[in-house]
């Protein structure tokens, strides 16, 4: 029988805050970061959780040629741009994945909600996808999925498919010659709601894919900012020869659709960007229930008057062929 202290000393270890993270630096080009943070055995995790409101978290898991640095810098921008924490895990094994989590879901240690997604590329696929199979993730998302050098046995891949009911979105190059986008289409299928998402002409490791093949960012972003209302920063709208055309939108509560209103910034064509003319608009459209879209677009003397009609008229085609994404 457990002794009164003993039993004492387990509640008390069980309600106590958790400890601050430990051994963490200043990660070298990420202002806010964390890298090398110990979780368990000398694993680190790189860790961004920044103050003010807590984010949903994100967690990283590399594949079996990468580390905990591989990926960051893609993935970066997209997961703040949709308002999520990150942790880029360094790992052995599943179970060392598992520890990570637990260590970063301890109340108090990071600012952070519970919500949490997982991210795994190559090899890293098959993990966050057998994890998610027990539950309690609010989705996950691969990338080059390697689901058949995870030396899973067909059990548990079996069990993987029925026990995953989280939300799965598969990026898939269609040139990936070492794990063919066909059999993870095929996988994606048997899962109860699973998305496929071919990346023409990309081959396995995405950071290598090139600035044509990067409307997943902004479709990751959608999909983890899911039915957000509110202010929408740094939408990516276009890529006209590989350089980002961004627009902040703001989407009110009221029951759609929607009316809208494009709101082009001034300047001359030379200068001005999307935040010239926000501030007298803000409240007003607001008041009146209508959702507002401000643009960026090229500025003279790098291009001319008709390219920059151009970049109003793609920003137009992209809150229409988005319509339902806005509620408008």
């Amino acid at each position: 029988m457990t002794s009164l202290p003993v039993l004492i000393a387990a509640l008390a270890a069980s309600i106590a805050p958790c400890s601050q993270p430990l051994g963490g630096r200043p990660h070298y080009f990420i202002p806010g970061a964390l890298r090398d943070v110990t979780f368990h055995d000398q694993l680190t995790l790189d860790a961004y959780a920044p103050a003010g409101e807590p984010r949903p978290a994100a967690i990283i898991i590399h594949g079996s040629q990468g580390t905990k640095s591989t990926h960051v810098t893609q993935l970066f921008e997209v997961l703040d741009r949709a308002g999520f924490a990150w942790f880029s895990v360094e790992y052995r094994s599943s179970e060392d994945v598992a520890e990570a989590i637990r260590y970063v879901r301890c109340p108090g240690r990071f600012n952070i909600t519970p919500e949490t997604v997982l991210i795994g590329e190559d090899t890293g696929a098959g993990i966050a996808l057998s994890l998610a199979a027990h539950g309690g993730f609010r989705g996950v998302v691969t990338f080059g999925a390697k689901l058949g050098d995870t030396g899973r046995s067909q059990g548990k891949e079996n069990a993987m498919k029925d026990g995953t009911t989280a939300a799965v979105l598969m990026f898939h190059g269609t040139s990936d010659e070492e794990s063919p986008s066909a059999a993870t289409e095929a996988f994606c299928k048997q899962l109860p709601h699973c998305t496929f998402y071919p990346v023409a002409g990309a081959i396995h490791n995405f950071e290598n894919w090139h600035p044509d093949q990067w409307d997943w960012k902004e479709d990751l972003t959608a999909w983890l900012r899911r039915d957000r209302r509110g202010l929408w920063r740094d939408i990516a709208y276009n890529r006209p020869g590989g350089r980002e055309l961004l627009m902040d939108a703001y989407i009110p509560e009221n029951i759609g659709p929607l009316p809208v209103v494009i709101i082009i910034h001034g300047g001359g064509w030379e200068a001005g960007n999307k935040v010239t003319y926000v501030s007298p608009l803000f409240e007003p459209l607001a008041e009146a229930g209508f959702a507002w879209f401000s643009i960026d677009y090229r500025l003279t003397p790098y291009v001319h008057i008709p390219e920059q009609l151009e970049d109003v008229r793609a920003a137009i085609r992209y809150v229409r062929a988005h319509a339902d994404r806005f509620h408008i």
